[in-house]
């Protein structure tokens, strides 16, 4: 299942009709709500973040980490978030063979289960973490004013 713009620009892809079995696989969402998109993420077993240009930090690569899935992304995908890069479950791929690879073999994995560490060190991908220094900074501007 592909959510978002990707999923047409991989259906349009020359290399699409060529790839053994992936036209009876694939299913295009497209755009979806907020609601689904949890959906996707609690119930999937891999997310592939193919980014591979734009600038900033990408929320969906957040999402990723924090699903607790296996997870295949580029090293533009995993940028502002180098320090999973090494993490268990996922995979930092630069070249696109290295990166169908890694996908196939994140497919063939167990689900992953993480440790209760391993949750932990991931949670400061949520807002409510990310922003909590800009919280205490008005909290304590206010307490002054």
């Amino acid at each position: 299942m592909v959510a978002g713009g990707a999923a047409g620009v991989i259906r349009g892809d020359a290399r699409f009709p060529k790839t053994p079995g992936l036209a009876s696989h694939y299913v295009p969402a497209g755009t979806v709500t907020d609601e689904c998109l949890q959906g996707l993420l609690t119930t999937a077993h891999v997310v592939v973040l193919p980014v591979t240009e734009g600038g900033g930090t990408n929320l969906k690569s957040a999402e990723a980490i924090w699903s607790g899935c296996h997870v295949v992304a580029t090293p533009t995908a995993m940028r502002g978030f180098e320090g999973f890069m090494a993490a268990r479950g996922l995979s930092v791929c630069s070249t696109p063979l290295e990166f169908r690879r890694k996908v196939l073999a994140a497919m063939a994995r167990p689900p992953l289960v993480l440790t209760e560490d391993e949750i932990a060190a991931r949670r400061v991908v949520l807002w409510e973490q990310t922003l909590k220094p800009l919280v205490d900074q008005l909290s304590e501007f206010e307490n002054r004013v």
